[in-house]
Formats: structure tokens, C-alpha cells, sequence
């Protein structure tokens, strides 16, 4: 499956010089990066649950950001243990199908908090 890897990867490296000539930034946005420290006041479990994929938009961490391009394609090389386990599931998705829920968690904002309970900034 390295080989669907480097397929991938020419995709992301192809998108990631795409969006850097158009002045448009590369990679997925990051939950993380978004909020201030003190922004958020806690989380829900939402549970198992389908989310249509036109509405994911980035990834939580700013760890995994780079990892991508802005769709989705992997852009790390193929001798890091991310391309392995991207292959990994790969395999796993082309023999088995989907089979293992992504965990879906809410967060909840100061701002947003404010706005439910009717706070004041």
C-alpha cells in the first residue's frame, strides 16, 4: 500500500504548491491553533455519530496540521511512521471497509458559553 502513499503524497505536494503561488494557506486548520489558552471551558462527548465529510474542515491539533494538505492529502515523507500508518489504515479501508468511529467531541467556548447562559463578556 506504500505505493497508494506516494500516490497520495504527489496529490499533497501538487495542492500544497497550488495553494502557496495562490497566496492561500497550505495546510488543514487546527482547532488548537484557533483558540486562545483560556478560550475554552470544557468539552462534551457527542458519542458515535455520522458527520458528513463535507463538514470536516481541519483537524483538532496543531501536531497533526502539517501532516496534510489543505485536502487532505498526506505531504510527509514516505519513510515516516505517519506514511505507515496512513497505509496501514489504507489497507485496512480498501479490504475491510470502515470500521472504527472517529471520536466526536464538542467544545465549548467562553464566548459561546456566554451566549447560551446569557452572560456578559
Amino acid at each position: 500500500m506504500i505505493e497508494e502513499y506516494r500516490k497520495a503524497l504527489r496529490r499533497g505536494k501538487r495542492d500544497l504548491r497550488r495553494d502557496t503561488s495562490a497566496g492561500v494557506y497550505p495546510y488543514l486548520p487546527a482547532l488548537d491553533a484557533v483558540l486562545a489558552p483560556g478560550d475554552t471551558v470544557g468539552e462534551v462527548r457527542l458519542g458515535t455519530m455520522e458527520i458528513p465529510l463535507e463538514k470536516v474542515v481541519g483537524t483538532r491539533t496543531e501536531g497533526r496540521q502539517r501532516s496534510f494538505s489543505r485536502t487532505f492529502m498526506p505531504v510527509l515523507a514516505p519513510t515516516t511512521e505517519f506514511a505507515a500508518k496512513w497505509s496501514n489504515l489504507y489497507a485496512i479501508q480498501a479490504t475491510e471497509g470502515l470500521r472504527d468511529p472517529v471520536k466526536s467531541t464538542s467544545t465549548c467556548t467562553a464566548s459561546a458559553s456566554r451566549r447560551v447562559t446569557g452572560e456578559s463578556p
